[in-house]
């Protein structure tokens, strides 16, 4: 009759050199997620085999799939296959493609009359116009690829999305102009809705933004871009350092220090410098939205009307209301600028 052995007991009746085996050395290989040029061949394959229009633009979907992997293409361009024959039609266009990178990112819409009272649905409107008006006035900021207050499975509060741009996002090479309007715009939200409901009935909306905020200056700081005259010399920029003893709870992110050596003092004149470029940031955008409060307005009617808008339909309603001012300024920022 034959005896039967659970795996220990077979582990360690195994000769003495079997257990030498782990001591190998075996390589570590790191396999990261396709960078532009990858996201663009491998669109090609997955595509390959596929019934597609004569009006893909393959350069375009490499843009809009920045971060995304292999598997996550594939599972594109199968969704463009069903959007398509959802359709009707027998080949997959571009906007199959597009939608289908949109609901790969932000999930599936569904209807906001079913989920979202009016009053959210204002309130979405106005924090959205928000941001399309300062980033029409921020020359470093890219240009509005669409709109939406439609809420999503993983955006659930509707969004402004920009075009990519391909040098910035290849090369991670960002100006100290790029993230000082960055930080503008990113506040630009919050600013809006203080303007039109008031400071006591502001939202909690805006946690995510703040501390995306937050990580741009660190990110300014961090870089050299201190503005600190104790600072001005960058021998030990870089390095970070958190200290939570302060405020329990409140450092969730680092704090930036110049040099191994500072002072309890010091970490606090940095932290000081943050705070201060946010709300110097804040109160710029504050007063742009204020000046513009005519565009505000007119993109909130518009959304609330529509509740979907690409970027030149934002555009052509900013371009009747925008404050002539800050156009100008915007036009003469532009001139002889390659890198922003």
């Amino acid at each position: 009759m034959p005896v039967l052995k659970d795996a220990s007991s077979q582990l360690t009746t195994r000769p003495a050199t079997y257990a030498l085996a782990s001591t190998k050395f075996d390589r570590s290989i790191e396999v990261r997620r396709p960078d532009y040029q990858g996201r663009l061949e491998g669109i090609k394959v997955h595509l390959r085999e596929k019934p597609i229009a004569a009006d893909i633009d393959y350069s375009e979907l490499a843009m809009l799939t920045g971060g995304m992997s292999g598997a996550q293409l594939a599972g594109v361009c199968n969704t463009a296959c069903f959007l398509a024959s959802r359709a009707g039609r027998t080949e997959v266009t571009q906007a199959d493609l597009v939608a289908a990178v949109e609901q790969t990112k932000y999930g599936k819409t569904y209807e906001a009359s079913k989920f979202v009272s009016p009053g959210r649905k204002q309130r979405f409107a106005v924090i959205e116009a928000g941001f399309c008006v300062a980033i029409a006035l921020l020359p470093a900021i890219e240009e509005i690829d669409y709109v939406t207050i439609l809420p999503s499975i993983k955006s659930p509060v509707g969004r402004t999305v920009l075009k990519a741009n391909v040098g910035r996002y290849t090369t991670g090479v960002w100006t100290r102009q790029y993230l000082e309007q960055q930080l503008v715009m990113i506040l630009a939200g919050r600013a809006a809705e203080e303007l039109v409901f008031g400071r006591e009935e502001m939202s909690s909306l805006h946690q995510h933004k703040i501390m995306q905020a937050r990580q741009i200056v660190h990110k300014m700081l961090n870089a050299g871009f201190s503005s600190h005259p104790d600072f001005e010399h960058i021998r030990g920029l870089g390095t970070t350092y958190i200290d939570p003893s302060m405020e329990p709870n409140r450092y969730t992110s680092y704090i930036t220090q110049t040099d191994t050596h500072q002072t309890r003092s010091e970490w606090v004149d940095v932290d000081m410098e943050m705070e201060n470029k946010l709300n110097q940031a804040y109160v710029e955008v504050k007063g742009m939205l204020s000046r513009n409060r005519g565009a505000l307005d007119a993109v909130t009617q518009a959304l609330l009307t529509n509740e979907r808008m690409s970027g030149e339909e934002v555009y052509d309603v900013l371009a009747k209301t925008l404050d002539n001012e800050d156009l100008t300024k915007r036009l003469k920022a532009l001139e002889g600028v390659e890198l922003l």
